[in-house]
């Protein structure tokens, strides 16, 4: 095999059952380390040492790499310690969520279609899964696939040349993920496309980021890094992606942090949405903030 081992990074936070459960998946691919090194980030506080015992225990210590960070610092920093870790073996890297279904047959097929790439960026198809029932997402247009790259593992990358050192003021942001690519292309027509299913990625039913910070600033933020499209765009884009989260909230309040979801909360995050996205944005997911707000009174 003379072609380089592609990284394959999985960034984890107290699932690591589920964790465990995707490497298991990987390894029972035939002769997959012949063209891949598994590279976990572990931000578990709970059972932090359960997963590298297991790794260890079954002798996988050579093929997978595992670091376990002292206190939880974020999905960036996991992403940017992989991204790292990449550009000092001089691989391309590609990320998985430690709960996604890999489609084993497809698995191997896009692991060589990144290393015979000459693209600084590729990108794959994943189905979604939601409340069981899962969408079909077959995407052959490179700008839908680019904005569909807020989901992580649909990405691998070449970082060889991506300076980290200008993205890291981006922790926190909790899309790190888009400034990366952004910084590795000019175009979203740059991008290689693997047209082919590659798995399931299992759509949480709420995320407890908190709103403001992650859908709104964050995302606008790493979109707007490089403007890979126009500002008006980038604007419109995250508006649609805001009604979307808005209407889970809405669906799922009260599974939520309440914390995060309190009338201040909700009040501040209308403000950053009407500074940063403008009025007709900010009239277009009114009634979703209202009825947020509204909901926001039985959490006090």
């Amino acid at each position: 095999m003379n072609k380089k081992k592609i990284i394959i990074g999985i960034p984890t936070y107290n699932r690591q059952e589920k964790c465990w459960s995707l490497i298991e998946q990987l390894c029972s691919i035939k002769n997959i380390f012949d063209f891949v090194q598994l590279v976990v980030v572990d931000n578990s506080t709970t059972n932090p040492k359960k997963l590298e015992e297991l790794i260890n225990k079954f002798g996988y210590d050579k093929n997978i790499i595992y670091f376990h960070n002292e206190k939880n610092k974020g999905h960036d920093f996991s992403i940017l310690r992989l991204v790292n870790f990449a550009i000092l073996k001089s691989s391309k890297i590609w990320f998985l969520t430690d709960d996604d279904k890999i489609f084993s047959e497809e698995f191997l097929g896009y692991v060589k279609f990144i290393q015979c790439s000459n693209a600084k960026v590729n990108l794959c198809n994943f189905d979604f899964e939601f409340d069981n029932d899962k969408t079909k997402n077959i995407l052959l247009d490179k700008k839908n696939a680019y904005l569909r790259a807020s989901f992580l593992p649909t990405i691998s990358i070449d970082p060889y040349f991506l300076n980290l050192t200008e993205i890291k003021n981006l922790c926190g942001t909790n899309y790190v993920q888009i400034a990366i690519i952004n910084s590795l292309i000019s175009s979203y027509e740059e991008i290689n496309l693997y047209d082919r299913v590659v798995g399931i990625q299992k759509m949480p039913k709420i995320n407890n980021w908190n709103f403001k910070n992650t859908y709104v600033e964050g995302y606008l933020k790493c979109m707007q890094w490089k403007n890979i499209l126009s500002v008006s765009e980038i604007k419109l884009q995250t508006t649609i992606r805001i009604r979307g989260y808005l209407g889970s909230v809405i669906k799922n309040y009260r599974k939520f942090n309440k914390h995060e979801h309190l009338p201040n909360e909700v009040f501040k995050t209308g403000i950053a949405i009407f500074k940063h996205l403008g009025l007709i944005n900010f009239f277009y997911l009114l009634p979703r903030i209202v009825a947020w707000f509204i909901i926001s009174f039985k959490n006090l």
